[in-house]
């Protein structure tokens, strides 16, 4: 997904970049963020507007429970890019999230660290109180416990 955050966190511009290969997944990832708000980025610490793009990868499995998909890997695994010198300029978050038939997102874990205990915070913050698409298993909507990577690119000037 490629979007424009504003200065007051709101999303404009949603495009999907690439594909799922399934026309209800992609449906659901611009359904997801077209009224979502995220962090807005800052330029000498203040609000600025920016365009980002965000991974979405798709793992689907069976039906799952909160307590089930809160439970986090330990330990609890960095980004690999967190260790060499372009740290300053990005970083890379995955959340493991609870979404329930109601496309409601009951839970959040971080599942890999950016390796910036404000970055994986933020991305946290701008997932809980997203309203998703649910999954569905013969047609009807069950929970889910999804995967979401979010790749922070920070500005420098």
């Amino acid at each position: 997904m490629k979007l424009q955050v504003d200065e007051h966190g709101d999303i404009h511009d949603l495009q999907l970049i690439e594909s799922s290969g399934f026309p209800r997944l992609d449906a659901a990832c611009l359904a997801a963020m077209e009224s979502g708000h995220l962090i807005p980025a800052t330029h000498n610490g203040l609000p600025a507007a920016k365009e980002i793009t965000i991974p979405i990868d798709w793992h689907l499995s069976q039906p799952a429970n909160l307590a089930d998909c809160m439970k986090a890997p330990n330990p609890l695994p960095v980004d690999p890019a967190a260790t060499s010198s372009k740290t300053t300029t990005s970083g890379k978050v995955i959340l493991q999230i609870f979404v329930s038939p109601t496309g409601t997102v009951d839970g959040a874990i971080v599942w890999q660290s950016s390796g910036f205990p404000k970055l994986d915070d933020a991305g946290l913050k701008a997932v809980l109180h997203q309203k998703m698409l649910p999954a569905t298993q013969g047609g009807q909507p069950v929970s889910a416990c999804v995967k979401l990577p979010i790749v922070f690119k920070l500005d420098n000037k």
